[in-house]
């Protein structure tokens, strides 16, 4: 399994594992995750609290994200970092919220990243967007971040080659 799977992977378990029963209502204090889970239209989505942002940049659009918090998600499955903003949709339904999610399987130290460790997902209402580095060494994307990665920032390519940046704080 590639780092980038094993990241889309925990970004799964991000949003699974933290939906726990019990874990409402305290947004830093408490391991990551959404704050409370609800139905919308048939589609699960996990709402997301804290004082957690990003902003994004691509197509000639600079999209703000709020409301969100990030940390270290442990399982007897893997252990990895995770950030959330926004509503989270749950798939298979097509988003019907703003949402930024960044997930790295492991624990991230400070420096650059350039081989897939990090997958950066953000949603639009109907679209999702997905950016991930290579494990090949051509770098698709490029995160550099903070020690616990409380800041970040990225650069990357979308599918059909529009360029992408970023930056969050949680």
């Amino acid at each position: 399994m590639t780092r980038a799977a094993a990241a889309i992977g925990l970004a799964t378990l991000f949003m699974l594992a933290a939906a726990a029963p019990g874990t409402g209502g305290q947004a830093e204090a408490r391991a990551p995750g959404p704050c409370s889970v609800t139905t919308v239209g048939g589609a699960t989505v996990h709402v997301y609290c804290g004082r957690a942002r990003a902003t994004v940049k691509f197509g000639g659009k600079t999209l703000t994200f709020r409301g969100g918090n990030c940390g270290v998600v442990k399982s007897s499955l893997a252990q990895g970092w995770g950030l959330g903003i926004g509503k989270y949709t749950v798939p298979p339904a097509k988003p019907r919220f703003k949402y930024f999610g960044v997930a790295y399987f492991g624990t991230p130290k400070a420096g650059t990243y350039k081989k897939g460790e990090f997958v950066v997902t953000f949603f639009l209402p109907g679209k999702t967007y997905s950016v991930i580095g290579s494990p090949l060494g051509t770098p698709a994307m490029t995160v550099t971040v903070t020690k616990g990665a409380k800041k970040g920032s990225f650069t990357g390519v979308l599918s059909g080659s529009k360029k992408v940046s970023g930056q969050w704080t949680c």
